[in-house]
């Protein structure tokens, strides 16, 4: 395998991003997991954190973590049992209460990465902001897919519950120079998903969204 593609890439991007917020070089490592050629990584998390080519010919370019989506959700039902986990009358009511938390926090995370009952979380004000973020997200990766002409989607990691943009292609039959070109393609989409991610209250456009969502309730959530 010819180090040229990966070395040229980490230098380019490196050369690209350098004077954005938080930028941290790209790293080139030859030997990662048994399922990948080569990658790139970085931890800059406003833009694409990695780039990958596997051993089965497909490339993938994820963005940085976006979100710690069992984290929010974990201290939102802290919030909500904390009266009753400090009104416990001992060790084994308070354990049981911490086991109801548990298995909420595990159906929910279930319902948000399988799409399952949205419309009934977004009736509760608890629950509304981590919905509409997922909503959103996959509003940008719709948008970003249309101006650039790539595909992005929207990825729940259900380990640990992170969240990221990613667009991946298979570079087979294709030589180094078309590489280049379509990841580099693919990390300036996920750099201006994150751009727009990052964005929030200050993005017009989030703001009608969550009006219509919340206006809307749509039923195709439920």
């Amino acid at each position: 395998m010819s180090r040229g593609l990966p070395e040229r890439l980490r230098d380019y991007l490196n050369e690209k991003y350098k004077s954005e917020k938080w930028f941290h070089p790209y790293e080139f490592i030859e030997r990662g997991k048994e399922d990948e050629k080569w990658k790139l990584r970085t931890d800059w998390y406003d833009g694409c954190g990695v780039v990958k080519e596997l051993v089965d010919g497909s490339i993938w370019v994820i963005s940085g973590p976006l979100a710690y989506l069992g984290d929010g959700l974990h201290n939102v039902l802290l919030r909500l049992y904390d009266s009753r986990i400090r009104s416990a009358k001992n060790e084994d009511e308070e354990k049981r209460f911490y086991d109801e938390l548990y298995k909420e926090e595990e159906d929910i995370l279930g319902d948000i990465l399988h799409r399952r009952n949205l419309n009934k979380y977004l009736k509760e004000k608890e629950f509304r902001d981590l919905i509409i973020d997922v909503l959103w997200s996959e509003e940008i990766a719709r948008r970003i897919s249309q101006e650039f002409r790539v595909e992005v989607k929207y990825l729940i990691d259900d380990v640990k519950w992170r969240t990221y943009f990613y667009s991946a292609f298979d570079s087979k039959n294709m030589d180094e120079n078309r590489k280049f070109e379509e990841i580099v393609k693919r990390v300036e989409a996920i750099h201006a998903a994150c751009k727009t991610y990052r964005l929030y209250d200050e993005n017009e456009d989030y703001k009608k969204f969550k009006k219509k969502v919340l206006a809307e309730k749509k039923t195709s959530y439920s």
